[in-house]
């Protein structure tokens, strides 16, 4: 019942590019810590498996590689040269997982879930990737919306049923498998982990809490969460 976290934080944060003191979301501040704190105290109270974690980065990763050394901080980190999408920086951070089985998180995402729970249900049909997802609400976010029919999921734009939590549990082998069938290095097109391998995976899913779910990648939701992380992650 072991797996390896890969944690993706190299995007470019364009959306809260606009807060001064926000340099890379995974850092940014929350009252006296930063979200990086609160997010690896969020996975421990999830009851996540948390011997093997591995920081993907790319855009400002310097800053984060400086943050996690001065806090003598042990984690691995796969650092990519040229970013082209979420779905090659999973494969690039694979090869430093411990082990076949691996969690995927995004790294500016906290959410009401059991990873112990999610983790049980994913390894009775180890062949399909399992996501976890929120029910759609009238306020919910811009992105990831998934649609279900006939037990499958479908990332569309209109009518959709859930949202995507950003987290999802899958196989090292699975991951190569697809990766081998397509060219990604040798043209200029980005991947995304959505439309190039989740989609085409016939991915399950698990219905997480109804608690909460926060992403800061917003302006809005980043100052939102100022007064609502530090209530539901207590230190």
């Amino acid at each position: 019942m072991k797996y390896s976290v890969i944690i993706l934080c190299g995007g470019l944060g364009t959306r809260i590019s606009k807060i001064p003191d926000v340099k890379v979301k995974i850092l940014a501040p929350i009252g006296s810590k930063v979200f990086f704190d609160y997010f690896i105290k969020w996975l421990e109270l999830s009851s996540c498996y948390t011997e093997d974690l591995i920081l993907a980065m790319g855009f400002n990763a310097e800053i984060i590689n400086n943050y996690i050394n001065e806090n003598n901080i042990d984690i691995k980190k796969s650092i990519e040269k040229v970013q082209k999408g979420t779905f090659p920086a999973v494969i690039q951070a694979c090869s430093k997982a411990k082990y076949d089985d691996i969690l995927v998180l995004n790294g500016d995402t906290i959410f009401d879930i059991s990873f112990k729970e999610m983790y049980a249900d994913f390894i009775k049909k180890k062949g399909q990737p399992i996501i976890s997802l929120k029910a759609i609400v009238k306020d919910s976010f811009e992105q990831g919306y998934i649609q279900l029919k006939d037990n499958t999921l479908k990332f569309v734009k209109k009518t959709p049923e859930f949202i995507s939590c950003g987290a999802f549990f899958t196989t090292k082998n699975s991951i190569n498998k697809v990766f081998n069938n397509q060219n990604l290095i040798h043209n200029d097109q980005k991947y995304n982990l959505d439309i190039h391998y989740l989609s085409t995976q016939k991915s399950r899913k698990f219905i997480c809490g109804k608690k909460y779910m926060i992403d800061i990648g917003t302006v809005e939701s980043y100052y939102r969460s100022q007064n609502l992380i530090p209530k539901l992650i207590v230190f």
